[in-house]
């Protein structure tokens, strides 16, 4: 029997395919050799310390049911290069109404990213941080704005925003872990016109 030479040319074109795909096949499993490269964003930056504070200002608000009002949540950064922040804010949904949270103007087209209001339960889950390709924030500014409504009826003369503490964050792009030093919440005053 003989073989002719098409068909040998065939076999061994696809056993020289079968050792290249071995070969290939032997090299994609190997654990790659790794490298040091640099991630600013993955890796801790010597001397970045948690030194961003977080405040709501004071408020006096008239007892006036259904009148809108707003108080302003501060951010000083101090050293750090503010990228983003996470805290729940907490209040009484029987002396407020109407409460939510909006940016304010510290970011530069900020992103927000959480912001979930229980009017039931008086809590707002909020996250926000900056966009894809702006600039982290320095300095002090308003981070956010709350906006609520006293409960008609109400006979409260003051009532407390807030904040759970256990999640509380901050992050500086230049590392994993929050830089937040202190997070407060704030009271309200209520009265009669």
């Amino acid at each position: 029997m003989q073989i002719s030479k098409k068909i040998i040319g065939l076999i061994v074109l696809v056993v020289a395919i079968l050792i290249t795909a071995c070969i290939i096949l032997v090299q994609t499993n190997k654990t790659p050799e790794k490298s040091i490269t640099s991630q600013p964003h993955a890796s801790p930056t010597p001397g970045v310390i948690s030194d961003t504070v977080i405040s709501m200002q004071a408020a006096s608000q008239e007892l006036v049911a259904n009148q809108p009002s707003k108080i302003n949540i501060l951010v000083d950064a101090g050293t750090n290069e503010f990228s983003g922040a996470q805290f729940t804010l907490t209040y009484d949904p029987k002396v407020l109404e109407n409460v939510k949270v909006t940016p304010g103007t510290y970011l530069q087209s900020p992103s927000e990213l959480w912001n979930v209001v229980d009017p039931v339960k008086g809590t707002i889950a909020y996250t926000l941080a900056m966009s894809p390709g702006s600039n982290p924030s320095t300095g002090k500014g308003v981070l956010a704005v709350i906006s609520y409504s006293v409960v008609p009826g109400t006979t409260a003369s003051e009532t407390t925003i807030g904040v759970d503490q256990s999640n509380a964050g901050v992050s500086d792009w230049r590392i994993k872990s929050s830089v937040l030093k202190s997070i407060s919440g704030t009271t309200i005053s209520l009265h009669s016109q």
